[in-house]
Protein backbone atom coordinates (compact mmCIF):
# COMPACT_ATOMS: atom_id res chain seq x y z
CA UNK A 1 0.00 0.00 0.00
CA UNK A 2 1.65 3.15 -1.13
CA UNK A 3 0.76 6.12 1.27
CA UNK A 4 2.78 9.31 0.48
CA UNK A 5 3.94 11.69 2.27
CA UNK A 6 1.60 15.16 2.44
CA UNK A 7 1.78 18.48 4.33
CA UNK A 8 -1.60 19.24 6.39
CA UNK A 9 -1.74 22.41 7.68
CA UNK A 10 -2.91 23.20 11.01
CA UNK A 11 -5.88 25.15 10.38
CA UNK A 12 -8.04 25.71 6.97
CA UNK A 13 -6.31 28.84 4.91
CA UNK A 14 -2.81 28.94 6.70
CA UNK A 15 0.12 29.57 4.62
CA UNK A 16 1.52 26.20 4.30
CA UNK A 17 0.89 24.87 1.13
CA UNK A 18 0.67 20.38 1.06
CA UNK A 19 3.19 18.74 -0.32
CA UNK A 20 2.77 17.17 -4.09
CA UNK A 21 -0.28 15.29 -5.01
CA UNK A 22 -1.58 13.84 -8.29
CA UNK A 23 -4.25 15.58 -8.98
CA UNK A 24 -7.17 15.55 -11.61
CA UNK A 25 -9.23 18.32 -12.92
CA UNK A 26 -12.10 16.88 -15.69
CA UNK A 27 -13.53 19.96 -17.15
CA UNK A 28 -17.02 20.36 -19.84
CA UNK A 29 -16.08 24.09 -20.30
CA UNK A 30 -15.81 25.51 -23.85
CA UNK A 31 -12.84 27.73 -24.53
CA UNK A 32 -13.63 31.23 -24.36
CA UNK A 33 -12.16 34.15 -26.94
CA UNK A 34 -11.63 36.66 -24.88
CA UNK A 35 -8.72 38.11 -23.40
CA UNK A 36 -9.89 36.26 -19.83
CA UNK A 37 -9.43 33.05 -19.07
CA UNK A 38 -13.26 31.19 -19.72
CA UNK A 39 -11.88 27.76 -18.37
CA UNK A 40 -10.96 28.24 -14.38
CA UNK A 41 -9.26 24.68 -14.76
CA UNK A 42 -6.52 26.01 -16.64
CA UNK A 43 -5.55 28.64 -15.03
CA UNK A 44 -5.95 26.90 -11.46
CA UNK A 45 -3.76 23.68 -12.88
CA UNK A 46 -1.07 25.88 -13.62
CA UNK A 47 -0.62 27.30 -10.62
CA UNK A 48 -1.17 24.15 -8.79
CA UNK A 49 1.84 22.66 -10.93
CA UNK A 50 4.32 25.57 -9.63
CA UNK A 51 3.75 24.26 -6.52
CA UNK A 52 5.04 20.85 -7.29
CA UNK A 53 1.67 19.20 -8.16
CA UNK A 54 1.35 16.60 -10.08
CA UNK A 55 -1.50 17.97 -12.50
CA UNK A 56 -3.96 16.81 -15.40
CA UNK A 57 -6.55 18.29 -16.99
CA UNK A 58 -8.92 16.44 -18.87
CA UNK A 59 -10.85 18.73 -21.49
CA UNK A 60 -13.93 17.20 -22.94
CA UNK A 61 -15.56 20.27 -24.59
CA UNK A 62 -12.52 20.85 -27.00
CA UNK A 63 -10.39 19.92 -29.55
CA UNK A 64 -6.92 20.46 -29.05
CA UNK A 65 -4.97 18.09 -31.42
CA UNK A 66 -3.56 20.94 -33.13
CA UNK A 67 -3.39 23.13 -29.59
CA UNK A 68 0.65 23.84 -29.55
CA UNK A 69 -0.31 25.21 -25.60
CA UNK A 70 -2.56 21.99 -24.67
CA UNK A 71 0.41 21.24 -22.95
CA UNK A 72 1.95 23.88 -20.93
CA UNK A 73 4.47 23.35 -17.99
CA UNK A 74 3.94 20.02 -16.10
CA UNK A 75 0.38 20.75 -16.48
CA UNK A 76 -0.79 17.44 -18.78
CA UNK A 77 -3.75 18.11 -21.05
CA UNK A 78 -5.77 15.34 -22.22
CA UNK A 79 -8.36 15.08 -24.55
CA UNK A 80 -9.11 11.91 -26.25
CA UNK A 81 -9.97 14.25 -29.29
CA UNK A 82 -10.45 10.99 -31.72
CA UNK A 83 -13.80 10.49 -29.83
CA UNK A 84 -16.88 12.34 -31.91
CA UNK A 85 -18.85 13.11 -28.67
CA UNK A 86 -18.90 14.47 -25.78
CA UNK A 87 -20.19 11.55 -23.94
CA UNK A 88 -17.46 9.30 -25.16
CA UNK A 89 -14.77 11.61 -24.64
CA UNK A 90 -16.22 12.07 -20.78
CA UNK A 91 -16.43 8.10 -20.71
CA UNK A 92 -13.15 7.44 -22.10
CA UNK A 93 -11.83 10.37 -19.20
CA UNK A 94 -13.67 8.61 -16.68
CA UNK A 95 -11.82 5.07 -17.53
CA UNK A 96 -8.64 6.41 -18.03
CA UNK A 97 -8.81 8.32 -14.33
CA UNK A 98 -9.75 5.57 -12.50
CA UNK A 99 -6.97 3.18 -13.91
CA UNK A 100 -4.47 6.42 -13.02
CA UNK A 101 -5.02 6.46 -9.33
CA UNK A 102 -4.79 10.28 -8.79
CA UNK A 103 -4.89 11.23 -5.19
CA UNK A 104 -7.15 13.87 -5.77
CA UNK A 105 -10.28 14.11 -8.44
CA UNK A 106 -11.54 17.72 -9.00
CA UNK A 107 -14.54 17.97 -11.22
CA UNK A 108 -16.08 20.99 -12.59
CA UNK A 109 -19.75 20.58 -12.29
CA UNK A 110 -22.14 17.79 -11.06
CA UNK A 111 -22.52 16.69 -14.83
CA UNK A 112 -19.86 14.64 -14.14
CA UNK A 113 -20.92 12.78 -11.02
CA UNK A 114 -22.39 9.78 -13.04
CA UNK A 115 -18.95 9.20 -14.36
CA UNK A 116 -17.44 9.69 -11.04
CA UNK A 117 -19.18 6.59 -9.47
CA UNK A 118 -16.76 3.94 -10.70
CA UNK A 119 -14.12 6.58 -9.41
CA UNK A 120 -15.08 6.20 -5.99
CA UNK A 121 -16.02 2.75 -6.09
CA UNK A 122 -12.46 1.43 -7.28
CA UNK A 123 -10.15 4.23 -5.53
CA UNK A 124 -11.58 4.14 -1.62
CA UNK A 125 -8.29 6.29 -1.01
CA UNK A 126 -8.44 8.99 -3.37
CA UNK A 127 -10.95 12.27 -3.14
CA UNK A 128 -13.45 13.45 -5.21
CA UNK A 129 -13.94 17.33 -5.46
CA UNK A 130 -17.20 18.84 -7.24
CA UNK A 131 -16.78 22.83 -7.71
CA UNK A 132 -20.39 24.42 -8.17
CA UNK A 133 -20.54 27.66 -10.20
CA UNK A 134 -24.31 27.82 -11.09
CA UNK A 135 -27.73 27.80 -9.49
CA UNK A 136 -28.53 24.40 -12.31
CA UNK A 137 -25.87 22.33 -10.45
CA UNK A 138 -27.70 22.96 -7.33
CA UNK A 139 -30.58 20.38 -8.39
CA UNK A 140 -28.08 17.56 -8.83
CA UNK A 141 -26.52 17.60 -5.33
CA UNK A 142 -30.24 17.47 -4.26
CA UNK A 143 -29.98 13.66 -4.78
CA UNK A 144 -29.67 11.59 -1.79
CA UNK A 145 -26.09 9.16 -3.22
CA UNK A 146 -24.37 12.43 -4.08
CA UNK A 147 -22.98 12.40 -0.51
CA UNK A 148 -21.69 9.12 -0.63
CA UNK A 149 -19.44 9.90 -3.78
CA UNK A 150 -18.02 13.49 -3.30
CA UNK A 151 -15.98 14.02 -0.73
CA UNK A 152 -16.14 17.89 -0.71
CA UNK A 153 -18.16 20.63 -2.34
CA UNK A 154 -16.58 23.69 -3.74
CA UNK A 155 -18.56 26.45 -3.99
CA UNK A 156 -17.01 29.40 -6.13
CA UNK A 157 -20.11 31.65 -5.70
CA UNK A 158 -21.06 33.06 -2.05
CA UNK A 159 -24.24 34.01 -2.95
CA UNK A 160 -25.03 29.97 -3.93
CA UNK A 161 -23.14 28.87 -0.59
CA UNK A 162 -24.78 30.99 2.10
CA UNK A 163 -28.18 30.01 0.03
CA UNK A 164 -27.43 26.64 0.51
CA UNK A 165 -25.85 26.44 4.32
CA UNK A 166 -28.82 25.58 5.89
CA UNK A 167 -30.16 22.78 3.34
CA UNK A 168 -26.86 21.04 2.47
CA UNK A 169 -26.00 17.88 4.32
CA UNK A 170 -22.29 17.55 2.66
CA UNK A 171 -18.96 19.25 3.57
CA UNK A 172 -18.51 22.83 1.45
CA UNK A 173 -16.49 25.33 1.60
CA UNK A 174 -16.48 28.57 -0.16
CA UNK A 175 -13.23 29.17 -2.47
CA UNK A 176 -13.57 31.92 -5.12
CA UNK A 177 -11.63 31.87 -8.67
CA UNK A 178 -9.15 34.10 -9.36
CA UNK A 179 -9.33 37.01 -11.61
CA UNK A 180 -6.49 37.97 -13.90
CA UNK A 181 -5.95 41.81 -14.26
CA UNK A 182 -7.42 43.52 -17.27
CA UNK A 183 -5.43 46.16 -19.25
CA UNK A 184 -6.94 46.66 -22.53
CA UNK A 185 -4.86 49.22 -25.04
CA UNK A 186 -7.31 49.64 -28.36
CA UNK A 187 -10.21 51.87 -28.05
CA UNK A 188 -11.93 50.81 -31.24
CA UNK A 189 -15.26 49.73 -29.22
CA UNK A 190 -15.52 52.68 -26.80
CA UNK A 191 -14.69 55.61 -29.96
CA UNK A 192 -17.43 53.63 -31.73
CA UNK A 193 -20.35 54.83 -29.20
CA UNK A 194 -18.11 58.15 -28.80
CA UNK A 195 -16.93 57.44 -25.73
CA UNK A 196 -13.03 58.94 -24.72
CA UNK A 197 -10.86 57.05 -22.39
CA UNK A 198 -11.21 58.22 -18.77
CA UNK A 199 -14.48 60.21 -19.84
CA UNK A 200 -17.41 57.82 -18.73
CA UNK A 201 -18.34 55.79 -15.85
CA UNK A 202 -19.06 52.52 -16.51
CA UNK A 203 -22.08 50.42 -14.84
CA UNK A 204 -24.55 47.00 -15.74
CA UNK A 205 -27.70 45.87 -15.44
CA UNK A 206 -26.37 41.96 -14.76
CA UNK A 207 -27.47 41.45 -11.34
CA UNK A 208 -29.16 44.89 -11.28
CA UNK A 209 -32.45 45.50 -10.61
CA UNK A 210 -34.71 47.60 -12.55
CA UNK A 211 -35.27 49.87 -9.95
CA UNK A 212 -31.48 49.85 -9.23
CA UNK A 213 -30.90 51.15 -12.66
CA UNK A 214 -33.20 53.71 -12.82
CA UNK A 215 -32.09 55.29 -9.53
CA UNK A 216 -28.63 55.20 -11.41
CA UNK A 217 -29.79 56.64 -14.50
CA UNK A 218 -32.39 59.64 -12.73
CA UNK A 219 -29.45 60.22 -10.69
CA UNK A 220 -26.77 60.91 -13.37
CA UNK A 221 -29.58 62.93 -15.35
CA UNK A 222 -29.91 64.89 -11.95
CA UNK A 223 -26.15 65.28 -12.15
CA UNK A 224 -25.82 66.71 -15.41
CA UNK A 225 -28.96 69.08 -15.20
CA UNK A 226 -27.42 70.86 -12.31
CA UNK A 227 -23.79 71.31 -13.49
CA UNK A 228 -22.26 68.42 -10.98
CA UNK A 229 -21.00 66.59 -13.95
CA UNK A 230 -17.13 67.33 -15.07
CA UNK A 231 -17.32 68.65 -18.74
CA UNK A 232 -18.27 66.06 -21.53
CA UNK A 233 -18.38 63.63 -19.07
CA UNK A 234 -20.87 60.11 -19.68
CA UNK A 235 -22.47 57.19 -18.21
CA UNK A 236 -22.37 54.02 -20.23
CA UNK A 237 -24.26 51.05 -19.12
CA UNK A 238 -23.65 47.69 -20.62
CA UNK A 239 -26.10 44.70 -20.90
CA UNK A 240 -29.54 44.21 -22.61
CA UNK A 241 -30.65 40.70 -22.11
CA UNK A 242 -34.15 39.40 -22.91
CA UNK A 243 -35.22 39.42 -20.00
CA UNK A 244 -34.74 43.11 -19.64
CA UNK A 245 -34.81 44.23 -23.24
CA UNK A 246 -38.46 45.82 -22.31
CA UNK A 247 -37.11 47.88 -19.64
CA UNK A 248 -34.56 48.89 -22.01
CA UNK A 249 -36.91 50.65 -23.88
CA UNK A 250 -37.91 51.93 -21.25
CA UNK A 251 -34.94 53.65 -20.00
CA UNK A 252 -33.65 54.39 -23.39
CA UNK A 253 -37.32 56.57 -23.49
CA UNK A 254 -36.85 57.78 -20.43
CA UNK A 255 -33.25 59.28 -21.49
CA UNK A 256 -34.37 60.97 -24.49
CA UNK A 257 -33.30 64.32 -23.51
CA UNK A 258 -29.64 63.36 -22.16
CA UNK A 259 -27.15 62.20 -24.79
CA UNK A 260 -24.82 61.52 -22.11
CA UNK A 261 -26.11 58.10 -21.22
CA UNK A 262 -25.49 55.33 -23.82
CA UNK A 263 -27.37 52.06 -23.47
CA UNK A 264 -24.62 49.93 -24.94
CA UNK A 265 -26.47 46.46 -24.82
CA UNK A 266 -24.95 42.69 -24.72
CA UNK A 267 -21.34 43.16 -24.73
CA UNK A 268 -18.71 40.73 -25.24
CA UNK A 269 -15.52 39.83 -22.97
CA UNK A 270 -13.26 41.97 -24.85
CA UNK A 271 -15.40 44.52 -25.50
CA UNK A 272 -16.26 44.32 -21.48
CA UNK A 273 -12.33 44.40 -20.70
CA UNK A 274 -12.12 47.84 -23.44
CA UNK A 275 -14.40 49.59 -21.62
CA UNK A 276 -13.16 48.55 -18.00
CA UNK A 277 -9.34 49.55 -19.39
CA UNK A 278 -10.84 53.28 -20.22
CA UNK A 279 -13.84 54.18 -17.97
CA UNK A 280 -12.99 56.40 -15.17
CA UNK A 281 -14.98 54.73 -12.18
CA UNK A 282 -17.44 52.22 -12.06
CA UNK A 283 -20.57 52.09 -10.50
CA UNK A 284 -22.32 49.10 -8.56
CA UNK A 285 -26.27 50.01 -7.91
CA UNK A 286 -26.97 47.09 -6.35
CA UNK A 287 -26.70 44.43 -3.70
CA UNK A 288 -26.76 41.49 -5.22
CA UNK A 289 -23.75 38.56 -5.32
CA UNK A 290 -25.10 37.35 -8.27
CA UNK A 291 -23.20 40.92 -10.06
CA UNK A 292 -20.01 39.93 -8.08
CA UNK A 293 -18.11 38.97 -11.15
CA UNK A 294 -18.63 42.51 -12.54
CA UNK A 295 -17.39 43.96 -9.48
CA UNK A 296 -14.38 41.62 -9.78
CA UNK A 297 -13.81 42.77 -13.59
CA UNK A 298 -13.58 46.45 -12.50
CA UNK A 299 -11.31 45.73 -9.63
CA UNK A 300 -8.76 43.90 -11.82
CA UNK A 301 -8.23 47.04 -14.32
CA UNK A 302 -7.71 48.96 -11.42
CA UNK A 303 -11.54 51.15 -11.01
CA UNK A 304 -12.68 53.33 -8.18
CA UNK A 305 -16.19 51.18 -7.27
CA UNK A 306 -18.86 53.04 -6.09
CA UNK A 307 -21.38 50.35 -4.83
CA UNK A 308 -24.61 50.25 -2.47
CA UNK A 309 -23.74 48.59 0.83
CA UNK A 310 -24.46 45.36 0.65
CA UNK A 311 -22.91 42.48 2.48
CA UNK A 312 -21.41 40.62 -0.52
CA UNK A 313 -19.93 44.23 -2.47
CA UNK A 314 -18.52 45.09 0.95
CA UNK A 315 -16.86 41.89 1.45
CA UNK A 316 -15.05 41.93 -2.25
CA UNK A 317 -14.51 45.41 -1.90
CA UNK A 318 -13.33 46.15 1.92
CA UNK A 319 -11.74 49.75 1.79
CA UNK A 320 -11.37 49.99 -1.42
CA UNK A 321 -14.89 50.52 -2.35
CA UNK A 322 -17.09 53.91 -1.71
CA UNK A 323 -20.44 52.87 -0.52
CA UNK A 324 -24.02 54.63 -0.41
CA UNK A 325 -26.35 52.94 1.39
CA UNK A 326 -28.84 50.53 -0.14
CA UNK A 327 -32.11 52.28 -2.58
CA UNK A 328 -31.40 55.84 -1.53
CA UNK A 329 -31.15 57.51 -4.17
CA UNK A 330 -30.20 60.71 -2.16
CA UNK A 331 -27.33 58.80 -0.94
CA UNK A 332 -26.18 57.64 -4.43
CA UNK A 333 -26.09 61.39 -5.66
CA UNK A 334 -24.17 62.90 -2.76
CA UNK A 335 -21.45 59.89 -3.12
CA UNK A 336 -21.33 60.35 -7.08
CA UNK A 337 -21.44 63.71 -7.01
CA UNK A 338 -18.46 63.47 -4.56
CA UNK A 339 -16.22 61.06 -6.32
CA UNK A 340 -16.50 62.48 -10.02
CA UNK A 341 -14.95 65.77 -8.44
CA UNK A 342 -12.07 64.44 -6.99
CA UNK A 343 -9.81 62.68 -9.61
CA UNK A 344 -7.19 62.60 -7.18
CA UNK A 345 -9.13 60.24 -4.48
CA UNK A 346 -10.51 58.16 -7.66
CA UNK A 347 -7.06 56.96 -8.86
CA UNK A 348 -6.53 56.04 -4.92
CA UNK A 349 -9.39 54.23 -4.52
CA UNK A 350 -8.11 52.34 -8.13
CA UNK A 351 -4.82 51.78 -6.87
CA UNK A 352 -6.78 50.29 -3.64
CA UNK A 353 -8.96 48.10 -6.17
CA UNK A 354 -5.81 46.37 -7.56
CA UNK A 355 -3.70 45.90 -4.53
CA UNK A 356 -7.08 44.20 -3.21
CA UNK A 357 -7.69 41.67 -6.67
CA UNK A 358 -3.12 40.71 -6.14
CA UNK A 359 -3.45 39.62 -2.55
CA UNK A 360 -7.15 38.09 -1.82
CA UNK A 361 -8.29 37.15 -5.50
CA UNK A 362 -5.11 36.03 -7.77
CA UNK A 363 -5.21 32.58 -9.07
CA UNK A 364 -2.01 31.93 -6.71
CA UNK A 365 -4.26 33.42 -3.55
CA UNK A 366 -7.14 30.56 -5.11
CA UNK A 367 -4.71 27.43 -5.61
CA UNK A 368 -2.91 28.15 -2.20
CA UNK A 369 -6.20 27.52 -0.99
CA UNK A 370 -7.18 24.73 -3.05
CA UNK A 371 -4.26 22.92 -2.22
CA UNK A 372 -4.89 23.49 1.79
CA UNK A 373 -8.37 22.02 1.15
CA UNK A 374 -7.04 18.75 -0.92
CA UNK A 375 -4.53 18.42 2.32
CA UNK A 376 -7.22 18.32 4.88
CA UNK A 377 -9.71 16.53 2.29
CA UNK A 378 -7.34 13.53 1.68
CA UNK A 379 -6.14 13.32 5.23
CA UNK A 380 -10.35 13.10 5.92
CA UNK A 381 -10.43 10.24 3.79
CA UNK A 382 -7.28 8.35 4.76
CA UNK A 383 -8.77 8.27 8.28
CA UNK A 384 -11.74 7.24 6.81
CA UNK A 385 -10.64 4.16 5.14
CA UNK A 386 -8.01 3.13 7.24
CA UNK A 387 -9.09 4.03 10.29
CA UNK A 388 -5.98 5.86 11.12
CA UNK A 389 -4.32 9.38 10.90
CA UNK A 390 -1.46 9.87 8.77
CA UNK A 391 1.50 11.95 10.34
CA UNK A 392 1.48 15.77 9.56
CA UNK A 393 4.98 16.39 7.73
CA UNK A 394 5.15 20.41 7.63
CA UNK A 395 7.57 22.04 4.99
Amino acid sequence: MRLACYSFPSSFGSNRISMPMRIAFMSREKTGTSGRSEMPFERLSSELASFGHDVTVYDVANDRRNDPAAVTGRVRMMTFFRARSVFLRSLLSSLHVVVSGYDILHADSCVWIPYLFLFRVLRRRSCVIVTLRRDIDLRGLRMSFITRIVDMVVYSDRDMFERMAGSRRYPSVHIPYGVDEISVKSTTFIRSFGLKESRFALSSTHGAGHEDIRCLVKVFQYLEDTGKLPNNFRLAIMGDRAETAGYGRYLRTMNEEHGNILFLGDCSDRDRDELMSHAALFVQPSAGAISSGEILAAMSAGLPIVAADGNTNQEILGSSGTYFSVGDIDSLRTVLAYMLNRPDEMRTHGELSLIRIRNRYSWEHTARLMSEMYGDVLRARYSKVYGIQRNNHHA
